[in-house]
């Protein structure tokens, strides 16, 4: 689904859905972004928007510095590292966000976990709108 139209989704239902994650991320990215990248590759992947709060507004961040951070992180601070399409997109004729469709990991890459942490607290899935730690059972 193109940008706009996943902008515009998200509007009419008011409220993230399991596959969109939207972060406000004027003061660059939040900690919480990491977290959110492993529950997406968990799961069955997802769409990360950034510069763009719950409200669906835009923020005015420096999104190239966005887009450079995220790709750092998912390819550093994860394990496995994440490779996907991280682009610039315009929404609403004007505003730039950061788009990262954070691809599902193959099963036996499983799972995705925060480097720091390690495989038993630092593995995330996302359920409704949040991401939750992943347990043994």
């Amino acid at each position: 689904m193109e940008t706009q139209e996943l902008v515009d989704d998200l509007r009419r239902r008011g409220v993230e859905t399991t596959r969109v994650e939207l972060k406000a991320a004027a003061g660059g990215l939040p900690k919480s972004t990491v977290e959110t990248l492993s529950a997406f590759a968990n799961a069955r992947g997802g769409t990360l928007l950034l510069d763009i709060d719950n409200d669906l507004r835009p923020v005015d961040a420096d999104v190239e510095a966005l887009r450079d951070a995220l790709s750092r992180m998912a390819s550093t601070d994860l394990v496995p590292p994440l490779r996907g399409e991280i682009d610039i997109e315009v929404i609403d004729g004007k505003h730039r966000i950061v788009r990262f469709d954070v691809p599902e990991v193959p099963l036996e890459d499983k799972p995705c976990y925060v480097s720091t942490r390690g495989r038993h607290h630092g593995s995330f899935i996302r359920s409704g709108e949040g991401d939750h730690r992943l347990t043994r059972r």
